[in-house]
């Protein structure tokens, strides 16, 4: 095995970067308030977004290929890092001791030459010996656009302000062939925290024939002693993977990297295998009981196991196939691990008799030396429909997380939902009218449930998802599951939610917030469905943009009026007046009010729920 080896240089400096809150001043030096964490139920609830950050493309569009996020179980803390300031070409991190609830001012900037440019930045953080946070010890990795190519990357490690950094220029192979560094990394620190594994796509040398378009790579990085080395593995080569015949196609992808509680690492990949009985993509997992120095041949799904799943849920086998697009991975115990994927069925016959085509997300786990496949939950498999699709920020951004035994595993992806609106969003004259829009939906089950729950809706809102990532970790209470996720700033002629939420998705430059907002997970309802609501549920909230959103939760379907009242009795407009059955989400504009308080009051069937709302200006 040839490799690489480079030293650090270690510098420093201290820099500290401010940020926008609402409405407050950022003091340097002072943790800044986020928002009160919200607890919720099972069911979905009243989102809060937060905006702890304000800088321009602060994370990557492809959200699943990077690792923005993490969370230390141990000691509770988080920390996230992205690209800043205006030009884009500057990386900071910050972290917090609350999950989010308060976070310390920017850290940094990572300088860079002019002609580099980051992009995609990941990070994970190891506690030392005495547990402060002030001790931690953050790795970093960004891919960087050198001299307007891809191919390098920069990565090092932070203790505070303090850098140590080093670019890797590709990966020399035991042939000699440097193959440069794509966008696609993972990253897990091992050990007692003493190393670090980076896992990178790799892009085939220059004028090399197609059958070395897939090699991936691996990047150890010794903490301590601030040595770095690159290598392929010879089960990683391209040549595992099948030629894909064309200059600008691969048949291979890194999917993430986990470790077990002996400290086994496990890397997860997907591609179509060349020694395969079936040509068909899956996952595959190599696993290194020495640190990442070796690693083991692929152990890869087979397909007949998915092709007798397909046939028992109606779908058939030759027009379905495993999405090359968003997945995670993650591992569960010693040779247990989980890969989350997308599963479609494309059957013309299907479609010309009207019958429905599957579109599941799956979970595909070994378990016991055993193959299997779950249903995780019906998707609709969204392709975004607004013009300028080149632009698209919206996929579906498959994660999915573990408490730190391995006890419960949850599934995060984004999927489109309507919503009944009082505004009138097609200017045909009446109201409501349904809205669609993208939400972040998780669903869980237990390691030893044989199903997953119902989904979970925990965004509920017009704004549309989009560059919304998960911790690799839960918090093991499963209370207070940070979320993060990105909003472009509207601009001055974008009135309405959903004018704001194309251009969100269409911009990639836009000036973003980034947010914050938090769900719960309840281990005891696993698997069950969601319960059914035991009481009438009323939240109100006024926007910034001064309209009245308004989420009813009903036990049973019932007719409901929803009136608003100034403090002293007077009625000043009736909200809604229909049906409900289980959740509803109702926006209302009260933009002609005058400042002041007022009550919103439902009634149903005799039952009375009041709201306070207060408008300000």
């Amino acid at each position: 095995m040839r490799s690489i080896s480079i030293f650090f240089l270690i510098f420093g400096f201290l820099s500290i970067a401010h940020s926008q809150q609402w409405y407050e001043p950022v003091v340097p030096g002072e943790t800044q308030p986020s928002v009160a964490l919200a607890p919720a139920p099972i069911s979905p609830l009243q989102l809060q977004y937060a905006i702890f950050d304000s800088l321009v493309n602060a994370y990557s569009y492809f959200s699943w290929r990077q690792q923005p996020l993490w969370y230390d179980p141990d000691a509770d803390f988080l920390v996230t890092i992205k690209r800043g300031d205006l030009n884009g070409n500057e990386i900071y991190y910050r972290y917090s001791g609350d999950r989010g609830e308060s976070w310390v001012p920017p850290i940094g900037p990572i300088q860079l030459s002019s002609s580099d440019i980051p992009r995609y930045p990941s990070i994970a953080a190891t506690i030392l010996s005495d547990g402060a946070i002030s001790d931690t010890i953050f790795v970093y990795f960004f891919p960087i656009v050198l001299n307007n190519s891809w191919g390098s990357i920069q990565s090092g490690m932070a203790v505070g302000s303090v850098f140590s950094t080093q670019q890797v220029n590709g990966i020399t192979a035991d042939n000699g062939q440097t193959y440069p560094i794509g966008t696609s990394s993972k990253l897990r620190i091992l050990g007692d925290g003493e190393m670090a594994l980076i896992v990178v796509q790799l892009f085939p040398p220059q004028g090399a024939p197609t059958s070395e378009n897939n090699a991936l790579g691996a990047i150890l990085f010794d903490i301590f002693n601030e040595e770095v080395t690159a290598f392929i593995p010879p089960q990683w080569a391209s040549t595992v993977f099948l030629d894909p015949g064309n200059p600008n196609s691969r048949t291979s992808t890194i999917v993430n990297v986990d470790t077990d509680p002996d400290g086994n690492l496990y890397f997860g990949a997907f591609g179509v295998f060349a020694n395969a009985s079936v040509l068909r993509a899956v996952p595959a997992v190599s696993k290194s009981t020495d640190g990442g120095e070796t690693w083991s041949d692929f152990d890869t799904f087979p397909w007949s196991v998915l092709e007798e799943y397909l046939l028992e849920e109606g779908a058939e086998p030759d027009s379905s196939f495993i999405s090359f697009g968003p997945k995670d991975f993650t591992v569960t115990g010693t040779d247990q691990y989980t890969f989350i994927v997308q599963c479609f069925e494309v059957n013309a016959n299907k479609r010309q008799s009207g019958q429905p085509e599957l579109r599941r997300l799956l979970e595909i786990s070994k378990e016991n030396g055993e193959w299997k496949v779950r249903t995780v939950a019906d998707i609709s498999g969204f392709v975004i429909a607004y013009e300028d699709t080149d632009f698209n920020q919206t996929g579906s951004e498959v994660q999915v997380a573990r408490t730190p035994d391995g006890s419960t595993i949850m599934a995060k992806w984004l999927d489109f939902v309507g919503y009944i609106s009082q505004d009138d969003f097609d200017g045909d004259g009446n109201a409501p009218d349904t809205v669609f829009t993208t939400d972040v939906f998780v669903a869980f089950r237990s390691a030893n449930a044989t199903t997953w729950s119902d989904p979970i809706n925990v965004t509920q809102s017009l704004l549309l998802d989009r560059i919304t990532h998960i911790a690799p970790l839960l918090p093991p209470d499963l209370q207070n599951i940070p979320l993060l996720n990105v909003i472009s700033v509207p601009g001055p002629n974008e009135t309405t939610p959903e004018a704001q939420a194309i251009t969100a998705q269409r911009q990639l430059l836009r000036k973003q917030w980034v947010t914050i907002t938090h769900f719960a997970l309840n281990p005891t309802s696993v698997p069950a469905t969601t319960p059914a609501p035991s009481q009438l549920d009323l939240h109100a909230t006024i926007r910034a943009d001064q309209r009245l959103w308004i989420s009813v939760r009903m036990p049973q379907p019932a007719s409901v009026t929803l009136d608003l009242y100034s403090l002293t009795g007077q009625h000043i407009a009736r909200v809604f007046d229909g049906n409900v059955a289980g959740y509803r989400e109702l926006m209302y504009n009260v933009q002609s009010l005058p400042p002041g308080a007022y009550l919103l009051r439902l009634q149903t069937n005799g039952q009375t729920e009041a709201a306070k709302v207060v408008v300000k200006y």
